[in-house]
């Protein structure tokens, strides 16, 4: 690729305005290629963050390229949008907990009706550094009152065994299933009630 194609010499308007209208795109293909390349690896980048995990799934989205290429495209991509790939969110998160925080024990010490004042706003804001509670989290202990069952289908019958008492089914029984399960053999309906009332 010559000096013409590379894209850090090309000015912001064109390529914005190949991102807002590639259809009509100012960039020739070399170009919009090694753009595409750039803006698919900083989204590979954005849950990968490892360069080697990115570097071989860039390169799996583009086989043609080397390995140079692909590190190439990882370190510009980092370099375009370093603001989000350098920022140490765990220490801004860290600073600005701690600064709330600090304010709020400030403005208590100060006693004051203005300082008074000003501690429901810092909690606010505390409360919007935090973010809301994970609604997402499993408690254990629901998971120990459930029965989880596996179901087995033979034929039209299907057969629930209870992961609980699977470790209580006799050995024959369970390398018996086991031997029907993964065979891939057909059993008939007289060997699969054997199984499941042994």
């Amino acid at each position: 690729m010559n000096n013409k194609n590379k894209l850090a010499d090309l000015n912001y308007e064109l390529i914005k305005q190949h991102i807002l209208d590639p259809a009509n795109s100012p960039l020739d293909p070399a170009q919009q290629f090694q753009l595409d390349r750039l803006v698919s690896v900083a989204k590979v980048l954005d849950k990968h963050p490892l360069k080697k995990h990115a570097v071989a799934l860039h390169r799996a989205k583009y086989p043609e390229i080397s390995l140079s290429t692909a590190y190439k495209d990882i370190n510009d991509a980092a370099k375009t949008y370093n603001t989000y790939h350098k920022f140490d969110w765990d220490f801004w998160q860290t600073w600005i907990l701690q600064n709330i925080t600090d304010a709020i024990r400030k403005c208590r010490e100060a006693g004051t009706f203005e300082h008074l004042k000003l501690i429901p706003k810092l909690q606010a804001n505390l409360i919007k550094a935090i973010g809301e509670k994970p609604s997402g989290l499993v408690d254990p202990n629901l998971n120990e009152q459930r029965q989880f069952l596996i179901l087995i289908q033979i034929g039209k019958d299907n057969y629930p065994i209870d992961l609980d008492n699977l470790d209580k089914l006799p050995t024959k029984s369970i390398n018996e299933l086991n031997r029907f399960l993964f065979s891939g053999k057909d059993i008939d309906e007289d060997e699969a009630k054997e199984i499941m009332n042994s």
